[in-house]
């Protein structure tokens, strides 16, 4: 009980010393916060403006059983691996006529499967929510075509219908991400700002500053002051 009792002396007499240093030291922590979210604003102003589309493509087999299920979610895989090659996406330029070259779609345009629910996610990312939706739903209008085309030399069995569920009509804009800039950067001001005010308080240990300060290490009154 009685080395508790020591514990919990130690931890409130921490807490004091804490609390006043925060209130000797409290314009380094306001300083550190105002930079920090300076920073952030100015980290995301720099960024440039990304707008982000998404469709959902369903890819579901003519004859629909056990074994063409299995074999369209192998095919799911393949498909994503073709459409987010630099090949594919110069194929695509060059019949939808966009002047990015394919090394700038493959940065642009992802491609992501889903072999559960035999889908595939097509995003795509540019300056402006028209480009974003045209990006999107140009390749996803090719690949099914190429769908198309490709199920008139194939067996019944092995056709396959592609459906648009979520088409890329609305956008999101992916940059700048003030909600995250501005906060992170006021954070890590603050912090920053707090381990100034330690380093200062550190530096100034055994110094007495202020004649309020004097009374309460003597625990006596002051009588006078001499100037500097």
């Amino acid at each position: 009980m009685q080395r508790l009792s020591h514990v919990l002396v130690l931890v409130l007499t921490t807490c004091i010393r804490a609390v006043r240093l925060l209130r000797a030291n409290w314009y380094f922590l306001v300083a550190g916060l105002l930079a920090g979210l300076a920073f952030g604003g100015i980290f995301g102003a720099l960024q440039p403006t990304r707008y982000r589309a998404v469709a959902v493509v369903s890819l579901e087999p003519e004859v629909f059983n056990l074994s063409t299920v299995l074999s369209t979610g192998g095919l799911i895989k393949n498909y994503a691996l073709e459409l987010n090659s630099e090949r594919y996406l110069a194929r695509a330029a060059k019949r939808l006529g966009w002047p990015e070259s394919p090394a700038d779609l493959a940065r642009q345009v992802r491609v992501v499967p889903d072999r559960e629910a035999l889908t595939l996610t097509v995003i795509a990312h540019a300056p402006t929510p028209e480009r974003a939706v045209e990006l999107t739903n140009g390749l996803v209008r090719l690949f099914r075509e190429d769908v198309e085309a490709t199920n008139l030399t194939r067996n019944r069995v092995d056709r396959l219908r592609v459906e648009v569920v979520v088409p890329a009509y609305g956008v999101v804009r992916d940059s700048p991400r003030w909600e995250v800039y501005v906060p992170v950067g006021g954070l890590s001001g603050l912090v920053v700002g707090l381990l100034v005010a330690v380093l200062a308080a550190w530096r100034r240990r055994g110094r007495i500053s202020s004649p309020q300060e004097a009374e309460q290490v003597l625990q006596a009154p002051t009588l006078g002051l001499i100037p500097r």
